[in-house]
């Protein structure tokens, strides 16, 4: 045998070992699941809606707006009342003096 086919042959003696060893991990681990997994039964079986669903356009864009103006205002007069804080003394007031 010559070196390159024996590098190959260690090469796939390497690679066999290392899938069996990472069989033995996976059969070990669904073992681990399946002994952990508890008993279910059915409660209720699931029953089809009675018509399809259909989306209330009105009624989101509505109550979207509705809470971007809520959350909007307030962030935008706390943002304006920060920016006043930053200002030198003379610039809040109008006033140079």
């Amino acid at each position: 045998m010559d070196d390159s086919s024996r590098q190959l042959l260690d090469e796939y003696q390497a690679a066999r070992d290392n899938y069996e060893s990472l069989d033995w991990k996976y059969q070990d681990a669904a073992t681990a699941v399946d002994s952990r997994s508890t008993d279910m039964q059915i409660v209720a079986r699931a029953l089809p809606p009675t018509r399809p669903y259909k989306p209330w356009i009105a009624l989101n864009s509505t109550l979207g707006g509705a809470l971007g103006l809520l959350v909007s205002i307030p962030l935008s007069l706390a943002l304006h009342a920060s920016e006043g804080s930053r200002l030198p003394r003379n610039k809040q007031t109008g006033l140079d003096g």
